[in-house]
């Protein structure tokens, strides 16, 4: 039972869900809890709204079984009962998996771990031990970021990083750097091993699969 007040919840972003956007995620949500019948809290001003927050934005085209959001709710309600109703209202590919109450600030999120599925042209001999130490070095590319491009050295910011080859394709699993003040997006590793010779990909599909905190346990 979730008591009036701030609540977290955890869903997941699949297929054609993928590609909406951060801001049109939050509106759909909303749309979903109020169609669901939700009793949230309203923000106030001339243009009041129900209140939701997304904890780590997600770029557009990527999935997550792992995204967390928050909402106040203002009466008494079953969570499995919200969690099942909002389901019911919510688009295909975006599903409610747990509600609960408290949580840790959002400041101590620090990391992403994603799966991250490569189709490649070519495949270097040993590309996995090779990418699995790839990082172990500095490793400098041009990072976008809000103040501009620059060269950085994306080793920092990856924390672990592993390779499978997995039906004719390339399974990458990595954790990057992914906290308030910055983070790196997944991508910059799967370019970081082209440009190491490991393999030269054709496509590659992204999915967050965990949230952590600092000390890399599960975020909640």
């Amino acid at each position: 039972m979730s008591e009036p007040g701030r609540v977290r919840f955890r869903f997941e972003k699949l297929g054609r869900a993928c590609f909406i956007s951060h801001l049109d995620l939050q509106r759909t949500l909303a749309r979903s809890f109020v169609r669901a019948e939700i009793p949230l809290w309203y923000t106030e001003g001339f243009n009041p709204h129900p209140y939701i927050s997304l904890l780590r934005p997600l770029s557009v085209g990527y999935e997550s079984v792992c995204e967390l959001g928050e909402t106040v709710l203002t009466v008494k309600i079953d969570a499995e009962a919200l969690r099942a109703a909002v389901n019911r209202c919510a688009p295909e590919g975006l599903r409610l998996t747990e509600l609960y109450e408290g949580g840790r600030p959002a400041r101590e999120l620090c990391w992403s771990e994603y799966e991250i599925v490569v189709t490649a042209d070519t495949v270097a001999s040993g590309f996995a031990k090779k990418f699995e130490n790839l990082f172990n070095n500095p490793v400098f590319l041009e990072k976008k970021s809000k103040r501009g491009a620059a060269e950085t050295d994306i080793s920092t910011m990856v924390k672990s990083a592993a390779a499978r080859e997995r039906g004719g394709g390339i399974l990458l699993r990595v954790t990057v750097r992914d906290a308030a003040d910055g983070g790196l997006n997944p991508a910059y590793v799967v370019r970081a091993a082209a440009n190491a010779g490991l393999f030269e990909p054709v496509a590659a599909r992204y999915r967050r699969v965990a949230m952590l905190g600092g000390e890399l346990a599960a975020f909640r």
